[in-house]
């Protein structure tokens, strides 16, 4: 959908991402065959496996697709201090490519909440032991995260029970959504703290 959308920009930055990730890939079996001596059959054959597709992909980006012009303000920072230089895959974020990819409303609603555990770091997560029996290891944020973890949690939850509302037609979205205003005043509440 993105590269349909701005297809010079896109397909370019997409495919010379993909080529940088085989690039990468080789150049750490050449360093583990350096370390090693050898490398193991599997291995011997990931390499074949991704020069082939390197070979598929570099004519694509010598001659066919090209780099986009300067104007481009997905390829090229447009402003500030990186006015001027490239950029690349990675620099344009998943929010930016979702937005123009005219699935802006699935940010917060799928994204967010499928990514929240992977993006968990450890200066928002903690951990809790319980005591027992048995002793066990809870995971929850940090107390210094609590009121920006739970009402987003709280958010998320409703978000999914209004699906499964319009879903099984439940006939609860008038209370989901009182829910949801109540939630609005807790987070606004706890904001202005």
């Amino acid at each position: 959908m993105l590269v349909n959308r701005h297809s010079e920009p896109f397909l370019f930055l997409y495919v010379e991402s993909t080529d940088k990730g085989f690039r990468d890939y080789l150049v750490a079996l050449e360093y583990k065959e350096r370390r090693e001596g050898s490398l193991p059959p599997a291995d011997q054959e990931m390499r074949t496996e991704m020069e082939q597709k390197r070979r598929g992909v570099s004519p694509l980006l010598d001659g066919a697709l090209g780099i986009p012009r300067e104007s481009d303000r997905f390829a090229w920072w447009q402003k500030g201090k990186k006015m001027g230089k490239r950029r690349y895959w990675n620099d344009i974020s998943v929010l930016e490519r979702m937005q123009e990819a005219g699935l802006g409303n699935l940010y917060d609603t799928d994204y967010r909440l499928i990514s929240a555990a992977v993006h968990a770091t450890a200066s928002v997560q903690g951990e809790y032991l319980e005591a027992g029996p048995p002793l066990t290891v809870s995971f929850g944020p940090k107390w210094n995260w609590v009121d920006t973890v739970l009402p987003k949690a709280c958010h998320y939850l409703l978000l999914h029970l209004l699906v499964l509302d319009a879903t099984f037609e439940m006939n609860m979205a008038s209370c989901i959504k009182a829910q949801s205003e109540s939630l609005k005043l807790l987070d606004e509440g706890s904001q202005k703290q």
